[in-house]
């Protein structure tokens, strides 16, 4: 990606700023190779003021409130703001800089404040609320039912109905909660890499492979600590290295590492802050009628209580910790057999696992690590897969006998040098029935997920229905796209193509072991759940 020093304030998007007019790319993907660091930040001002002109009208209407011409006409409303946010965090998340980090903390309260002036609007309410009391009558169609209903009970829980005294309090506790969450996700960011465990010694990495040793010696260098050797922390509390580390000092210097990575008492220390976070949120809740966070944020989740979800793991624990009791006894009697002298504690259990295993079951994580390389995995399991019932019954109504592309995705395999706390699976390009010619990758809004795992911990999938197979312009990162595509008769067809951009490629914690490209076709004929497959390979 094209870096830029931290942005001053936002001016207007420019005339060239590629978030101005939807992506001619499939799906309206965004145009990477458009886009640069500096985009964003006014793009997202000048969408929050496109947005908040749009609600207006829509709120000032004379004509007596419709289903289409508030709810349809909000669901249009807000393009270019929906636009770059979506590569906006999409990138932060995946790959982020010092200059994405300081537009996320200078926005974050704005968008706040934006989301508020929407969903806090009293006129506009009164158009959900008249609507909603009519839906009985109003003859819509499930989807349409559906998305009355939702927009009104998120306008509910959201503060719709407060009054003007509780609205101005709450919009100053919602301003205060996302400036101080994005900080909390730079300063954890910040912490893990602060983090990192430096060894002078080598001998204190007895056990690493030669590929972590190399990665570790490479790191220490991009840190100028040349000969030494730093083991980056990965966004987890037992790290990877626990497993192979056979210096017990080491092993727990290294699980302290990670425990305490944000709390040293120094800038990155987020303790005072998670205390404030909750306070705002427990004050959040109690304004808006709930007696705690926890029950505000599950009232429209599966589990609907705290006292449900807390009873479902409550439930596990019997099992749970009989299982850990089993285990730890297995593992004290491994230490004991080699004489170690020591009680089994956390930085140990990952390392004497492995033993155990290899002792009960003759199975060696290290014989089975080779299947699942990134190659393998694509090549053998994401596209020669029992496929589950509802992808089946997702694909094959209402398929053409035209060969189309349905969905596009891309993903980078790599751990990167300074990834954000990314899921596993974003959409860069919204799915929808009712948008203007926006992204309809199936008739009737029946939307794609392509949530799929790779099975390697550094793998990232960068989307859900609808992405671009592009990564920012300049960008070394390796990347895979997939591609989707309706074939005849109600069958499926996805081309996987994946691109090693440079040999060699290295970031802390990742590499790219030889540069080439794959691509991979698969069909799925009507009504069987199992793709046949064929691959060619090319190395260049």
């Amino acid at each position: 990606m094209c870096m830029a020093p931290a942005p001053a304030p936002a001016a207007a998007a420019s005339t060239s700023n590629p978030f101005n007019v939807a992506s001619t790319l499939p799906f309206q993907a965004p145009p990477f190779d458009k886009i640069h660091e500096t985009d964003y930040q006014p793009a997202i001002e000048e969408g929050m003021q496109q947005h908040l002109a749009e609600i207006t009208t829509i709120a000032d209407n004379p004509e007596p409130p419709t289903f289409d011409n508030t709810f349809v006409a909000m669901e249009k409303s807000g393009a270019m703001l929906t636009r770059v946010m979506m590569a906006f965090e999409g990138v932060a998340q995946a790959n982020t800089t010092d200059g994405l980090q300081k537009v996320q903390e200078i926005e974050a309260p704005k968008l706040a404040a934006h989301r508020d002036a929407i969903e806090l609007n009293s006129k506009l309410f009164a158009r959900v609320e008249a609507v909603y009391n009519q839906r009985d009558s109003l003859k819509l169609d499930p989807e349409s039912l559906r998305l009355v209903e939702t927009t009104y009970r998120d306008f509910v829980r959201n503060g719709a109905k407060l009054s003007d005294a509780d609205k101005t309090k709450l919009k100053d506790l919602n301003k205060e909660e996302s400036t101080l969450s994005t900080q909390f996700t730079n300063k954890l960011l910040a912490g893990t890499k602060a983090g990192a465990l430096v060894v002078d010694d080598k001998a204190k990495l007895d056990g690493l492979s030669d590929a972590d040793l190399e990665a570790a010696a490479g790191a220490a260098k991009q840190r100028g600590v040349d000969g030494k050797w730093v083991v980056v922390l990965q966004n987890t509390t037992q790290q990877p290295a626990l497993q192979d580390l056979n210096d017990r000092a080491t092993r727990e210097a290294l699980y302290k590492s990670s425990w305490d990575r944000v709390e040293h008492g120094d800038a990155n220390d987020t303790r005072e802050m998670i205390e404030r976070i909750a306070q705002i949120r427990a004050a959040q809740a109690k304004l808006l009628g709930f007696p705690n966070y926890a029950a505000w944020k599950l009232d429209d989740q599966m589990a609907k209580t705290p006292d449900t979800a807390i009873k479902f793991m409550q439930n596990l624990v019997p099992a749970a910790t009989a299982r850990a009791g089993r285990e730890a006894k297995d593992i004290q009697s491994v230490i004991d057999q080699q004489k170690g002298g020591f009680k089994v504690q956390a930085w140990d259990w990952e390392h004497y696992s492995e033993q155990v295993r290899k002792a009960k079951y003759n199975l060696d994580e290290a014989q089975i690590k080779p299947y699942f390389e990134i190659d393998n995995v694509l090549q053998n399991g994401v596209f020669f897969a029992e496929l589950p019932s509802p992808f089946e019954l997702l694909l094959t109504p209402s398929l053409d006998s035209s060969s189309r592309t349905i969905a596009s995705m891309a993903s980078t395999s790599l751990a990167l040098p300074k990834p954000g706390s990314a899921a596993i699976v974003s959409e860069m390009s919204r799915q929808s029935s009712g948008s203007g010619g926006g992204p309809v990758p199936l008739p009737n809004s029946t939307s794609i997920s392509a949530a799929i795992s790779c099975g390697s911990q550094a793998c990232r999938w960068r989307t859900n229905a609808a992405c671009s197979a592009a990564w920012p312009a300049g960008s070394s990162t390796p990347t895979q796209a997939v591609h989707v595509v309706a074939g005849a008769g109600g069958s499926v067809r996805g081309v996987c193509a994946e691109d090693w951009p440079r040999a060699g490629w290295e970031g802390e914690g990742g590499r790219a072991a030889a540069p080439g490209s794959m691509t991979r076709d698969v069909e799925w004929g009507e009504g069987s759940p199992r793709l046949a497959s064929s691959c060619r390979s090319e190395r260049r």
